[in-house]
């Protein structure tokens, strides 16, 4: 496996169809987001910009460029990709492309989490900071039902923390509609 299809796959997954789709995490439904198909292939290039730097074997090097580009901690992310790694058996982590996997997969998690932790910031702006604890209940209550509106709003935040990446504008009219349905569920 190549690295470009690696890096495809992982920012892909569970998130995007081309040309300019965003789906919800089981893959049951799409949505068309005009201009996702040029924040997706941005993303995919930035990951892909230094890519050579990880072939030469310089693993640290990569992860740590690739978390600054992509706006975390660096070496928050390279201490996770090696307690990533930890369990796997050596023999797996001698082919290059799965190490890639890993450390890209590190990488896309952790974007993901801080997606994540706006769209709490957001609901707490709406229902106040106190009801935090019910806002991440509420969140872990819609993920375990795979609620619809609840994974199309988190791929939205997603999709709009890539955009803040890759400097490129985001159309969040169908981001508000989601919120707005998944605040709904949050004060039932």
């Amino acid at each position: 496996m190549k690295y470009q299809d690696v890096a495809t796959y992982i920012l892909y997954q569970q998130l995007f169809s081309e040309p300019n789709k965003i789906r919800d995490r089981r893959s049951t439904v799409k949505i068309v987001v005009e201009g996702s198909d040029t924040i997706m292939r941005k993303m995919l290039e930035l990951i892909l910009t230094y890519v050579e730097i990880w072939d030469q074997g310089y693993e640290d090097k990569y992860i740590m460029k690739l978390a600054e580009q992509t706006k975390l901690n660096p070496k928050t992310v390279l201490e996770n990709f090696y307690e990533r790694i930890k369990p796997v058996p050596e023999e797996q982590l001698t082919e290059k492309e799965f190490r890639f996997l890993l450390a890209l997969s590190e990488v896309i998690k952790t974007i993901h989490e801080k997606a994540s932790e706006k769209l709490v910031v957001m609901f707490e702006e709406k229902l106040g900071a106190d009801e935090k604890a019910k806002i991440e209940s509420k969140f872990q209550i819609l993920s375990e039902q795979n609620n619809l509106d609840f994974s199309l709003l988190l791929n939205l935040g997603i999709l709009k923390e890539y955009a803040e990446i890759v400097g490129e504008p985001f159309n969040s009219k169908k981001f508000t509609g989601y919120f707005k349905n998944v605040l709904h569920l949050i004060n039932v």
